[in-house]
Formats: C-alpha cells, sequence, structure tokens
C-alpha cells in the first residue's frame, strides 16, 4: 500500500477532507537487535517520504520485546552507543549512517510502545495521535 500508487491516490483523497497522518506498526517480535529497530524507523521514513503525511512509528506487542532493545526505543544515543560497540563492518556502517540520516530528517517523534495484551501503553498511543493533530502537541 504505502510504495504503490493506489496508496498514494487513497491518502491524497484523505487528505482533501482530513487531516492526515499514519501509523507505522512496528512487531516486536521482529526487534532481535539495534539494527532491527534502525531499520524499521528508515522504513517508516520511507513511507512518510512516499505518501507526504505524518507518520506515527508504534511499536507493538511491547511485551515480547527484550529487556535491552526496550531502553532504546525510547533514545537514539543508546541506539548510537550499542551499535557502535557492535562489531566494525559494513552493516555496523550502513546502521550509522541510517541512524543519522534518521536523525536528519525525521520529524521529531517519540517511538510509542504498546501492549494489547497487557493493556499498556494504549494512552500513550492516543496522546500521541491527539498532539500530532493540533498545534497544541509537541510528538518528542
Amino acid at each position: 500500500f504505502a510504495f504503490r500508487d493506489v496508496g498514494k491516490k487513497i491518502v491524497g483523497k484523505f487528505q482533501e477532507k482530513f487531516i492526515t497522518i499514519g501509523i507505522y506498526l512496528i512487531d516486536a517480535e521482529l526487534l532481535k537487535d539495534p539494527i532491527d529497530l534502525i531499520v524499521a524507523r528508515s522504513l517508516a521514513i520511507s513511507v512518510e517520504l512516499n505518501l507526504g503525511i505524518k507518520i506515527i512509528p508504534i511499536v507493538n506487542k511491547l511485551d515480547l520485546i527484550d529487556e535491552g532493545l526496550l531502553e532504546l526505543l525510547y533514545s537514539e544515543d543508546s541506539i548510537r552507543e550499542r551499535v557502535s560497540s557492535m562489531e566494525e563492518g559494513e552493516r555496523m556502517g550502513l546502521a550509522l549512517d541510517l541512524l543519522n540520516l534518521i536523525g536528519r530528517y525525521s520529524a521529531p517523534v517519540r517511538i510509542v510502545g504498546v501492549s494489547s495484551k497487557l493493556g499498556e501503553g494504549l494512552e500513550d498511543a492516543f496522546e500521541i495521535i491527539h498532539e500530532s493533530l493540533c498545534s497544541c502537541g509537541d510528538m518528542t
């Protein structure tokens, strides 16, 4: 959807009548290391660029994420530190370059984690959605 012409057309129709945002759901089961989080954020930014709308990244199934990665969701500096401590190579270099691009081109937005199983984070998700739709809020 997000990378097809029909996606742009549908979003365009919504934008004609409504304030339009997108929610990019990140499956926590797919986050095994810090680079996975960088890749997910890169995809969210790609969707934002392609559709021309503000994207809110939300990590779903937060109850399944490894504790070591949980802290990384909320701190770009922690992600950078963790990736920098990995074995040097093309993968690490590309991950750091992508992280720099995210910091440079991504609008300030906090990543929200939710767990419907535990009923956690849903209020935070609703809050950031509300903040993105009005001039009253700060999405960081």
